[in-house]
């Protein structure tokens, strides 16, 4: 299908969306991802990179997708609509380079202040970071498109967040009063993937919680999620350019189940996603290096050769034009 006007200039400026793919055991897992709209493709590029392959395995298995364009923060556009887009996305088994999606990294380093060109060119960097430029690239293909109210996205970064170890519903309610809103992602009457920004409250039964959807949307009772994410406070690095700081993102993954109530749905959170990477989450020494270990480890099983990173690439996209 073809996308034009403000549609595909809201897919082109959002820095971040919501990418659900399904699970093997059948749920809904949504991640704030960065992402690159190519109009002359008709394709929006996903990635990751090797050491967080679970988004390439449930495309694998299943195809069917949503990306949701929700939040505006640095698009500069003044109240955008958000955009539902339901897709088919395959991942092939190659390791995309930086110099062959050059507007993808153009566009990370132009929106974060992390790796700086310093960074890039040293030594010691390139030796335990190169893992994190080999991509693992989701290519998604609309197949149909819903244009949404806009609405408050983000978050507050204080107080601090709750330590992962703290009980779901500990995380849930910091959630409520430190975002605005958050993302339902469940499947609508077809079994695809569909999201939607909506304000949530604690339901009374202390168990559950009440959502509701800034429009409505064909989200079927059944297994879902609740995400709560904010992208941090923009940083200038031009007088037209806004950057934020990489660890000032913040997100909670809630898996559960959503049911229709009288006036607004229903959501039963069952547990929070443990996954090996969440922003916010602290990291000591040696993250890196069990990332790029776990990235070798994938390679290794999949017969493909660690890639050679061209550096200066990647300075090139991360000086300020």
């Amino acid at each position: 299908m073809r996308i034009e006007g403000q549609v595909s200039e809201v897919l082109a400026r959002t820095r971040v969306v919501e990418f659900a793919t399904i699970t093997p055991k059948g749920t809904l897992s949504t991640r704030p991802m960065r992402k690159l709209w190519s109009p002359e493709r008709d394709q929006i590029i996903l990635t990751t990179p090797p050491a967080f392959p679970q988004k390439i395995y449930n495309v694998r298995r299943d195809g069917r997708v949503a990306v949701l364009f929700s939040d505006p923060t640095g698009t500069g556009l003044t109240d955008p609509p958000a955009i539902l887009v339901q897709g088919r996305a395959i991942a092939p088994h190659t390791v995309v380079l930086p110099e062959e999606i050059p507007d993808y990294w153009r566009e990370l380093f132009d929106g974060f202040s992390w790796p700086s060109v310093q960074e890039l060119e040293s030594e010691q960097f390139q030796r335990t970071m190169d893992w994190y430029f080999w991509r693992l690239a989701v290519y998604v293909t609309p197949e149909r498109v819903r244009v949404l109210p806009g609405c408050e996205a983000g978050g507050a970064a204080e107080p601090p967040l709750p330590q992962p170890s703290a009980p779901l519903a500990v995380r849930v309610r910091d959630a409520l009063e430190r975002y605005p809103t958050g993302v339902l992602t469940g499947r609508d009457d077809d079994g695809w993937p569909c999201a939607v920004r909506a304000t949530i409250t604690a339901a009374t039964d202390g168990n559950s919680y009440l959502v509701k959807p800034v429009e409505s949307v064909p989200v079927a009772s059944g297994p879902a999620s609740l995400l709560w994410h904010r992208q941090g406070a923009p940083l200038t690095r031009q007088l037209s350019k806004q950057r934020v700081r990489w660890g000032e993102w913040s997100e909670l993954l809630v898996f559960g189940a959503v049911s229709a109530g009288r006036e607004q749905l229903v959501f039963t959170p069952e547990r929070v996603f443990t996954g090996p990477f969440r922003r916010g989450a602290t990291r000591d020494s040696g993250w890196s290096g069990r990332y790029r270990n776990t990235a070798l480890d994938y390679l290794r099983r999949h017969n493909i050769d660690p890639p050679q990173i061209n550096w200066q690439s990647l300075v090139t996209y991360a000086t300020p034009q």
